[in-house]
């Protein structure tokens, strides 16, 4: 093949980002990523909670208000209940947060692909994704799925691997970075979901 044939292969390079995946970013992303997964559950434990709790109150009720001679274990058994349930009905709102921060302020320290700048190269059938100790070519048909929010453009791979876009790499081109985007979301079928608010 001549050398103006392999340039006519080699595909025209549509947009070029640069950037810094900081730890806001990132913590956006990981509640990005659990978010469908956490209303489910939340959902469900909140549910048991509330059970647990109105079960174990009647309990305790039954077990020193009655006038009735119960072993002292009814009443532990109802308090139990009742700091169980107020742990699932508190969990997800309270604990969840906390745990998934500190979990991803772990994963952001020890990635190296995180700590350095990273490079994307956006083409009509692939991408190009450039940065420590990574140099991948993606084909657009590998993308499943792409989450948007205010702040990042999430973007899942067959093998669940993603690629995180900040919203400030396309500031100077915004529209026609996402006018591209929806070209390529109707292209090859892939599944797109606007979470337009800031993952609390």
């Amino acid at each position: 093949m001549s050398e103006e044939k392999a340039e006519k292969v080699e595909q025209e390079v549509l947009f070029t980002l640069k950037h810094h995946i900081d730890f806001d970013c990132y913590l956006e992303f990981n509640h990005l990523m659990v978010e469908d997964m956490a209303t489910v559950k939340q959902k469900k434990t909140t549910i048991m909670g509330l059970i647990e709790v109105i079960v174990g109150a009647l309990f305790l009720f039954g077990s020193l208000f009655t006038g009735q001679k119960t072993s002292w274990l009814y009443p532990i058994l109802a308090v139990i209940l009742i700091v169980m349930g107020s742990y699932g009905l508190l969990f997800y709102r309270f604990i969840f947060p906390a745990q998934l921060k500190k979990a991803a302020k772990k994963q952001y320290a020890q990635n190296e692909y995180l700590q350095n700048d990273v490079e994307l190269q956006f083409c009509d059938d692939t991408f190009r994704e450039i940065a420590a100790a990574t140099d991948n070519t993606v084909e657009w048909s590998e993308v499943q799925r792409i989450k948007y929010t205010d702040h990042l453009i999430a973007m899942i791979l067959e093998n669940q691997r993603c690629v995180i876009i900040p919203k400030t790499s396309i500031r100077n081109f915004e529209p026609d970075f996402l006018k591209y985007l929806e070209r390529q979301i109707q292209r090859f079928e892939i599944t797109a979901v606007h979470r337009e608010k800031t993952a609390g």
